[in-house]
């Protein structure tokens, strides 16, 4: 039939890669990625985009990716956390994060060691929200809640900074704190952070956490969840 086929050249297209990592100069990687719509999410686009940062992930052998990386000004990103990163982070499947939302839970914040797929060969230290809470729909649109600690909650504060045109070398206390690759590890070890999570089918109410998205980008989503099956973003409270 004609929808068979026009769904087995969909499969052919998504083959080829398109999106690549851009270099760090690109404008994708400073600006505020716009929200998905969710009639574009079944788009060969769309696809294709989720294809692509999924290949760029892991022949970089990356655990996360966002699609301003690859040149797309969306608001998606993705997540994966295989076993041999360490025995104290809990492993997490690739994870399709799209309209994120991202809440602190409470105040505390620790140091992070972090590397970048658009800053190679350099390492930094900063400061990061410990526990977290974030909204997201899936790639089929789907609402969902995630709670994350540690390292775990520090990998989506990282990829939710490429959304709002933010490199985690933004937030380095003193220039010092960016370091070659090479040299840190010859004098170095990185401590095990421990990280976990757990998430649940449908949104949870922000009202009273501190929200590390920006409000225009809440009051853009708040256009547009409707749109969305099975709920949407609980507005602030």
């Amino acid at each position: 039939s004609f929808l068979l086929f026009m769904a087995a050249k969909a499969s052919q297209e998504v083959l080829e890669r398109v999106y690549k990592l851009v270099p760090s100069c690109t404008r994708s990687l400073r600006r505020m990625g716009d929200p998905v719509q969710y009639k574009d999410l079944n788009s060969i686009e769309t696809h294709q985009l989720i294809h692509d940062m999924r290949e760029e992930m892991h022949d970089q052998f990356g655990i996360g990716i966002a699609a301003p990386q690859v040149g797309v000004e969306k608001r998606i990103f993705m997540a994966f956390l295989p076993h041999h990163i360490s025995d104290k982070v809990q492993t997490m499947p690739e994870t399709i994060f799209v309209n994120p939302v991202v809440a602190a839970l409470d105040d505390e914040q620790f140091t992070m060691h972090e590397s970048c797929l658009s800053i190679p060969n350099k390492i930094g230290r900063l400061q990061r929200y410990k526990k977290v809470l974030v909204n997201y729909f899936n790639e089929d649109g789907l609402p969902f809640t995630m709670e994350a600690n540690g390292f775990v909650a520090a990998v989506i504060q990282h990829e939710q900074d490429h959304l709002n045109g933010i490199l985690y070398t933004d937030r380095l206390a003193k220039d010092s704190d960016l370091y070659d690759v090479e040299e840190f590890f010859k004098t170095n070890t990185l401590p095990e952070e421990e990280g976990t999570w757990k998430k649940h089918k449908g949104h949870t109410k922000l009202g009273g956490l501190k929200l590390l998205t920006p409000t225009h980008v809440l009051l853009e989503l708040s256009r547009i969840v409707h749109q969305f099956p099975g709920g949407g973003l609980p507005e602030k409270e």
